[in-house]
């Protein structure tokens, strides 16, 4: 499916050393093309193989030959702005890039290997983000929850959900609507690492720890002025998880994400950093957990009548003759039967019982539990109706939801 790509990067590579600019340079732009959100350079004994993550899966693309290997390496340092001559240390940098779209700020980052340095670049899109909040494809009854939050403009609000499964895009989406309803009648500051895309009206800074700026030390400063809205980054730790909570008991807004396998699992591990119970049931006031789903290709999906044992996965024994559809093959989705990603979510509302419950300490299926109890559908839920629907397959269900 990369057929053409694979030629034109051997014509390139043909150049020798004084074509590695232009072979680069031809590199990026066909990721950009392809809507890809990472590149990989992997340097192996055979040579640098390229990968393209493309609708959150990583496909092969070509191989750069061995003898060309450290210099392809060397011009992205170089473009990176990042030391060329020490091999020996990680290294982050950040390439400014222009296209037909405009200047693009591509983030490298560079981990020395057995057989050299691999060079991770990543695309951040912004040409295809609205940051509307109706738009992320939340259920009404889950945004009505949201927004309920929203205007209360205090208590803490967490997002989870593993990386790339579009956490940074609903927090941008959140801040959009806060300005907008405020008309520059909030300060709001962001601690952000990195900074994907500048918002109007919005203060952001980027987390510096070399510089002696961390989450915790950014959050102490944001703390003393006069900020209405935070948001940090990511909670990573007990201090920057303390100082998020107390901000939020203390009347600001915070919004911040944190890793944890769904949003009812959230209070556990924040109890797990050494949080206290009550703080976190006083100052947490909803929590958002997330995934993304590939969408299937309108112009191949193919018609599927669930078996019995499809039904058991989807949860739906029982039922009568189910019709789905599966990803077939085009050219238009390169013949991987996906064209594109939309976000599944669980939105958890802090009540009365659930504050109650935190306090005892419990378990996270005894959250969950509750949650459900109180209105709250899990990611299944609306995993499994983005199925039935046919925007996804079974198939896309089973790999992102399903446990191994």
């Amino acid at each position: 499916m990369f057929e053409q790509f694979k030629q034109e990067l051997e014509k390139k590579a043909a150049a020798g050393e004084e074509g590695i600019p232009e072979l680069i340079d031809f590199i990026l732009r066909s990721a950009l093309e392809l809507n890809a959100t990472d590149l990989h350079l992997e340097c192996r004994e055979q040579g640098a193989f390229l990968k393209l993550r493309m609708d959150g899966i990583l496909h092969p693309v070509g191989i750069i030959q061995k003898e060309l290997m450290l210099n392809a390496v060397a011009r992205l340092k170089v473009m990176a702005k990042v030391k060329t001559f020490d091999r020996r240390s990680p290294q982050d940098g950040r390439i400014e890039f222009e296209d037909p779209a405009g200047a693009r700020f591509l983030r490298v980052s560079f981990l020395p290997t057995l057989h050299g340095e691999k060079a991770t670049v990543r695309f951040p899109d912004r040409s295809k983000i609205s940051f509307e909040l109706e738009e992320l494809g939340m259920r009404e009854e889950d945004l009505l929850r949201l927004n309920r939050f929203l205007e209360a403009r205090q208590g803490a609000l967490l997002l989870t959900g593993p990386i790339s499964s579009g956490k940074t895009t609903t927090i941008y989406s959140i801040l959009k609507r806060l300005v907008l309803e405020s008309r520059d009648g909030l300060s709001i500051s962001t601690l952000e690492d990195p900074i994907e895309s500048p918002i109007e009206g919005v203060t952001q800074t980027q987390i510096d720890p070399v510089g002696g700026l961390s989450y915790a030390t950014g959050l102490r400063m944001l703390l003393r002025q006069d900020t209405d809205v935070m948001v940090v980054g990511e909670i990573r730790d007990e201090e920057t998880a303390h100082m998020a909570v107390r901000a939020g008991l203390i009347g600001h807004l915070v919004i911040s994400t944190i890793h944890s396998p769904d949003a009812s699992g959230v209070f556990t591990r924040l109890i797990n950093m050494g949080m206290e119970p009550f703080l976190i049931a006083s100052s947490v006031s909803a929590v958002v957990g997330q995934r993304l789903l590939r969408r299937l290709c309108t112009g191949c999906k193919k018609e599927h009548i669930l078996t019995d044992r499809e039904k058991g996965i989807l949860k739906m024994a029982g039922e009568g003759e189910t019709r789905i559809f599966r990803a077939g093959q085009c050219n238009a989705c390169r013949r991987t039967g996906y064209r594109g990603r939309m976000g599944i979510f669980e939105v958890l509302y802090m009540s009365e019982k659930l504050r109650e419950l935190i306090l005892e300490s419990p378990p996270t299926r005894l959250i969950r539990k509750r949650a459900g109890e109180e209105g709250m559908l899990p990611l299944s839920h609306h995993a499994r109706t983005k199925v039935l629907e046919g925007e996804t397959s079974l198939e896309e269900y089973i790999r992102v939801l399903v446990p191994v």
